[in-house]
């Protein structure tokens, strides 16, 4: 067994399903809305009996590892990479040419790691940045737990170092840890004399990093920003990260709840007292990609940004992004002045009363805009409400959306026919402003409508693949003529070959068979699994073959229609040409087909 194999058979793909998007009882079965398009009803189904999924909205399908590999955009070999730990197996040979480009670059990070973390507690300067960190709360233990370090104040120390270990500058270019001269000939070190933050994605792996200036030295302080991030790289995209996600992800699920703060400090010193669901937006305001991924493990958010103006502007940019994806989001308001990492430090009972009074965000958003107007006067009602109606618009499900429409109406002193009034003109304008979208996205997930003849032939064709014993009898039975189209056909006579070597109908067996030199055959194999355990999980053993006996005698019936249909095509065509002889010929066998 090699260890791609190994790996599927330690792990339940419902269980890694399930910690991407939540999951339902479908008999034997689960399903889904489909995490790889937009849909209403779920048609994405997993089969925990064959360990496979199949989508019959999108067609995509396929075993644990084509679906992790799908929801992480990553290699193969990084998908064995990032699965190996869960399923208890440790990977060998991944190195040399078994080792993808991407593992290559991320193995290069986490050594660029290590020689930060040892410059901070070997180097004399790295020594004083330790100092600085605990005397900021930070402890020891959380020093090592999240792998802080320290970029000496040298042009060259890490490029050198990286060298020496056998990587190229082009690969040292490639992850953002040294830039061009701007003679435009050699290298030197991105970050100098600073603290670091490793960034990891959410399997841990470090992507990228922040460096904050060296808190002793106030000339570069002014001279540059206090904080400098790696640069978008192959690894690191900085609007899919959140700052800790790949430490609290399985917390999140667990309390149902992610709390999001704007720095690093904030979730090291929260994770050190113990809230242990904090991620951070690292400064920035929050994406619909970052919401997309909390959105796997808990659609409560907890947002907890510091109370000043930038901060305030960030809530409200990532509070639009996540109404639109109908996610429950509260705003922790803290006491004036302080972060969480303030408060956290000084008085972590009242951020833990915080988090539990967090107010809703239409009502603390209210609060807001209500304490900015003078209401009394009607320029600044009319934007007042404007500005908050277009945050109601955001909205995506419509009994949140009612019941701010009844409360701000009242607060406001308006009608709420006007605001109801309002909302529908918002929706009309933005319905013709996202309809190419909309389109696009229709178009995307249109699947073909399958003929009669095609739908029968996938319903027998799961049909044997469920009750295999039947298969005999259906091959003695039905031509593979009498079937639709060339890959259903071609499909039908691989199961004969296979049948008549092997006599029997193994679906572990067929894969194997097929995983190679037929990836089409592969997937026509688990998308007809999955819709014979859809379609016939009720149907008894003994049934079957009378199930089987009434699609053969259909499909034979549509192909007789379909030949009659044909010949009289041609005879119509022959007489219009003046050929009555050949037009008898067909006629002929046109009565014979009918008799």
């Amino acid at each position: 067994m090699n260890q791609a194999e190994e790996i599927k058979n330690r792990l339940d793909i419902v269980d890694v399903i399930r910690d991407y998007i939540p999951l339902k009882a479908a008999g034997a079965n689960f399903k889904a809305n489909c995490p790889f398009h937009r849909e209403k009803s779920p048609s994405f189904m997993v089969s925990p009996e064959k360990q496979i999924y199949h989508c019959f909205g999108c067609g995509k399908g396929g075993d644990v590892l084509q679906f992790v590999m799908e929801m992480e955009n990553l290699e193969f070999v990084d998908t064995l990479r990032f699965l190996a730990p869960k399923a208890g197996v440790v990977l060998k040979d991944l190195k040399g040419k078994n080792t993808s480009k991407k593992s290559r670059l991320l193995d290069l990070m986490d050594l660029a790691s290590r020689y930060y973390f040892k410059s901070l507690t070997e180097t004399e300067s790295g020594k004083k940045m330790l100092q600085y960190l605990k005397d900021r709360g930070i402890s020891q233990a959380s020093i090592e737990y999240w792998r802080l370090g320290y970029s000496q104040n040298s042009w060259d120390d890490l490029l050198l170092f990286l060298l020496k270990k056998g990587y190229s500058e082009k690969e040292i270019l490639q992850v953002g840890l040294i830039t061009k001269k701007q003679s435009g000939r050699g290298y030197y070190n991105r970050f100098r004399d600073r603290i670091m933050f490793p960034i990891s994605d959410i399997n841990g792996n470090i992507i990228a990093f922040t460096g904050r200036v060296n808190p002793f030295d106030r000339e570069a302080s002014e001279r540059g920003g206090k904080y400098i991030n790696s640069p978008e790289t192959e690894l690191f995209n900085k609007s899919k990260v959140l700052y800790g996600l790949d430490k609290a992800r399985s917390e999140i699920k667990k309390e149902d709840l992610a709390i999001v703060v704007e720095g690093q400090t904030d979730v090291i010193l929260a994770s050190q007292a113990g809230f242990k669901s904090v991620v951070a937006s690292s400064g920035t305001a929050l994406t619909k990609d970052q919401l997309l991924i909390l959105k796997r493990y808990s659609e409560n958010l907890a947002l907890s940004f510091d109370m000043d103006s930038a901060g305030q502007m960030a809530a409200d940019r990532g509070i639009v992004e996540a109404l639109g994806l109908e996610m429950n989001i509260r705003v922790i308001v803290l006491p004036e002045g302080k972060d969480p990492a303030e408060l956290i430090l000084s008085k972590k009972e009242l951020f833990s009363q915080a988090v539990k009074t967090a107010k809703p965000m239409m009502e603390y958003y209210l609060d807001k805009v209500l304490k900015e107007y003078d209401l009394s006067k009607i320029e600044d009602k009319r934007k007042a409400t404007a500005k908050v109606m277009n945050m109601i618009s955001k909205i995506a499900n419509n009994v949140e959306k009612d019941h701010w429409l009844r409360q701000v109406a009242g607060s406001l002193d308006v009608s709420e026919s006007v605001l109801r009034e309002m909302t529908g003109k918002q929706a009309r304008q933005s319905g013709a402003t996202d309809k190419s979208v909309s389109d696009k996205v229709k178009n995307f997930t249109r699947t073909k409508e399958l003929s009669r003849q095609e739908k029968l032939s996938n319903l027998l064709l799961a049909l044997v693949l469920k009750f295999t014993d039947i298969f005999s009898y259906v091959s003695s039975e039905l031509e593979g003529s009498e079937l639709e189209d060339s890959l259903t056909k071609e499909f039908y006579n691989q199961l004969i070959i296979y049948y008549n070597k092997n006599s029997s109908l193994d679906f572990k067996g067929l894969e194997r068979c097929w995983q190679e030199p037929k990836p089409l055959l592969l997937n026509r194999l688990r998308e007809l699994v999955i819709l014979g355990e859809k379609e016939f999980y009720s149907l008894a053993t003994s049934e079957a073959k009378v199930e089987a006996i009434s699609l053969i005698s259909e499909l034979k019936q549509l192909q007789k229609k379909s030949l009659r249909k044909n010949l009289e095509k041609e005879i119509a065509d022959l007489e219009r040409q003046g050929k009555a002889g050949e037009a008898d010929k067909l006629l002929k066998k046109l009565q014979q087909l009918i008799f």
